[in-house]
C-alpha cells in the first residue's frame, strides 16, 4: 500500500468507510508503527532448541510483502551467547543486522531465509547486560499466510540466562 494524500475535508460532508480507509487505515500501515514490544522478560537456561518469541510476531496475509525491524535488548553471558532464526509460513525473509559483542567488536551481517529455521544468527562473546541487536529485514510473504515469529535460544547451552528484555520491538511497514 502506497501512501496517499490526505484529502482536504468539507464542512458538512458524510464521512463513510470508502472516504476514510484510504487516507487513515492505508496511510497508517504505509508509514513504520509499532507491531509488537516485549511486555515481559522471556529467559532461556541451559538450551540450544529454539523456541518461538512470546511477543515479537506479524500476522501476515498472503502475498503481502513487509519491512520489519526488529531492536532486540539482552542479557546474555558470553558462554551461553544468543542465536536466533525465524518461523513462517511461506515466502523468503531478507534481513540486516548490525550489532556489538562482549568486546565492543562491531558486527554486520547480511543474509536470507527461504526455510523455517534455515539460516540462524549468533551473536557471540556477549557481555552479562545491556546488549542490542538492530534487525532491518523485508519479509515477501508466499502463496500461504501466518505469522512470521522471532525464534531464539542459547547459542552453547549455558546454566546463565539468556534473556529478551522487556522493550525489545517489532516495528513494520507494509509495502505491498
Amino acid at each position: 500500500m502506497a501512501w496517499t494524500t490526505p484529502r482536504t475535508w468539507t464542512d458538512g460532508e458524510l464521512v463513510t468507510k470508502a472516504i476514510m480507509d484510504p487516507h487513515v487505515r492505508d496511510n497508517f500501515n504505509a508509514t513504520w508503527h509499532l507491531i509488537a514490544r516485549k511486555t515481559a522478560d522471556q529467559s532461556v537456561t541451559s538450551s540450544v532448541v529454539l523456541v518461538d518469541d512470546t511477543h515479537l510476531q506479524l500476522t501476515v496475509l498472503a502475498n503481502e510483502v513487509w519491512a520489519f525491524q526488529l531492536r532486540l535488548l539482552m542479557n546474555a553471558a558470553a558462554a551461553g551467547d544468543f542465536r536466533w532464526t525465524y518461523s513462517f509460513p511461506s515466502g523468503t525473509v531478507y534481513e540486516h543486522w548490525v550489532g556489538t559483542n562482549g568486546a565492543g567488536t562491531f558486527i554486520d551481517v547480511a543474509n536470507s531465509h527461504t526455510v523455517t529455521d534455515d539460516n540462524t544468527q549468533n551473536m557471540n562473546g556477549l557481555a552479562a547486560v545491556n546488549q542490542m541487536a538492530s534487525i532491518d529485514g523485508t519479509y515477501v510473504v508466499g502463496g500461504t499466510g501466518g505469522t512470521l515469529k522471532l525464534r531464539w535460544c542459547q547459542q552453547t547451552s549455558s546454566g546463565t540466562a539468556t534473556t529478551l528484555v522487556t522493550n525489545s520491538i517489532m516495528m513494520g511497514m507494509k509495502l505491498a
